[in-house]
C-alpha cells in the first residue's frame, strides 16, 4: 500500500520541509506479534465493560468530535466542498461501536478445504458482539442493521458504502443512515455544545448550529471550551503526547483505551478532511512535525497492525476500508 497524499485544508501552503522524506513506518521495521482469538475477544470484553473509554469522560463520541472539528464555529455549518465527511462519519459510527465492544469481525482461520478464510480484514464479515443499547440513537440504529443482516452480513468496506448510500444497487439504499450530520448536530445541542440558529441566505432560510456560549450547560461549559479541548487533544496526540500515548511505538500503539481512541480520532479526522483548522494555527516547525507524524499513521498497514497483541481488529478493518478506498 502506497503512502497516501495529504490534501484539503490541512495542506495550508507549500513548504520545502515537506519535500523531506517522511519517517519510515514502524510496521515495516518490526514484525507484528500474532495474537490469539482469546486475547482479541478479551480485549473487546474489556472495552465493552469500559463503555468505550473516553466517550464518557468528554461526553462526546467519535462522530461528535469529527463533526465538531469540521464545523465552522460561528456560521454553524460544515464546508459544502468537503465530500469526505459523509463517509467519514459513517466510519466513525462503526469505529465507536467497535471501541465499545459492540461490533467485531468473524473469526479468521483455515477453511475445511485447506484455504484461508476471509482473505484479510476486508474479507471478514462484521458481526455483533453485544446488542446492549449504547444510549446513542445512531449507534443503536446501526447496531440493529448489522444484527438484521445476520448470516448474510457484509465486510467493513461494504458497511461504509451501505451506511453512506454509496452503493450502486438501488435495493441496498434502505440501509443508508439518513440525516447523520443533522442528527449529530441536534445531539450536540442537547449536550450543550452547539446551539440552533436561523440564517437567511437571500432566497431561503437555513437552520445552522454554531458553538454554544459558555454557561449553556451540557458537556463542559459551552461549545467554545469543548472545541478548544478537542483541538488541544488533537495537537497533543500528534506532538507533546505522542510518546506517552505510544502512537509511534509499534509495541505500545493501541495498548490502552485512550491510545486507541486517539488513534481512531486522528485517522478518521484525517480521512474526513477536517484537521485543517486544528493544525493550521501551529508554528511552522510544530506543524511540519505534526504532519509528518500524521502521514506516518496514515501509511500504517492495517493488516500488520491488526495482528499486534493489543489490536482491535474491527477498528483496523475500518481503517483498511478507508485506505483501499483512497480516503486515507
Amino acid at each position: 500500500m502506497g503512502a497516501p497524499t495529504v490534501s484539503g485544508p490541512v495542506q495550508r501552503r507549500s513548504r520545502t520541509s515537506q519535500n523531506a522524506p517522511a519517517p519510515s513506518s514502524p510496521s515495516s521495521s518490526s514484525s507484528p506479534s500474532p495474537s490469539s482469538s482469546s486475547s482479541s475477544s478479551s480485549l473487546e470484553e474489556e472495552e465493552e465493560e469500559r463503555g468505550g473509554g473516553g466517550a464518557e469522560e468528554s461526553g462526546l463520541t467519535l462522530m461528535d468530535e469529527v463533526l465538531l472539528l469540521g464545523l465552522k464555529e460561528r456560521s454553524g455549518y460544515t464546508s459544502p466542498f468537503n465530500d469526505c465527511l459523509s463517509a467519514g462519519l459513517r466510519g466513525c459510527i462503526l469505529l465507536e461501536l467497535a471501541l465499545r465492544g459492540r461490533l467485531g469481525l468473524e473469526e479468521g482461520g483455515a477453511t475445511p478445504w485447506g484455504g484461508a478464510r476471509g482473505g484479510g480484514l476486508l474479507g471478514r464479515k462484521v458481526v455483533v458482539r453485544s446488542d446492549a443499547p449504547t444510549g446513542e440513537a445512531l449507534l443503536d440504529e446501526t447496531l440493529r442493521q448489522v444484527r438484521q443482516k445476520g448470516r448474510g452480513g457484509q465486510g467493513a468496506s461494504a458497511w461504509v458504502e451501505l451506511l453512506s448510500g454509496e452503493s450502486v444497487n438501488p435495493l441496498k439504499r434502505c440501509w443508508r443512515l439518513r440525516n447523520v450530520r443533522l442528527r449529530l448536530a441536534k445531539g450536540l445541542v442537547e449536550k450543550g455544545v452547539l446551539t440552533t440558529r436561523k440564517q437567511s441566505f437571500l432566497l431561503f432560510d437555513m437552520t445552522t448550529h454554531p458553538l454554544a456560549a459558555a454557561g449553556a450547560g451540557g458537556a463542559g461549559g459551552g461549545g467554545d471550551s469543548a472545541k478548544r479541548r478537542l483541538v488541544q487533544g488533537v495537537r497533543d496526540a500528534l506532538l507533546d503526547g505522542w510518546a506517552s500515548l505510544g502512537l509511534g511505538d509499534p509495541v505500545r500503539r493501541g495498548a490502552t483505551v485512550a491510545a486507541r481512541r486517539a488513534l481512531a480520532l486522528l485517522l478518521m479526522a484525517h480521512a474526513s478532511d477536517v484537521l485543517g483548522a486544528a493544525l493550521d494555527a501551529l508554528p511552522d516547525q510544530r506543524y511540519d512535525l505534526a504532519m509528518r507524524r500524521l502521514r506516518l499513521l496514515a501509511a500504517l498497514d492495517p493488516e500488520a497492525e491488526s495482528r499486534r497483541p493489543h489490536a482491535n481488529q474491527m477498528m483496523w478493518a475500518v481503517m483498511a476500508a478507508f485506505s483501499t478506498g483512497g480516503r486515507l
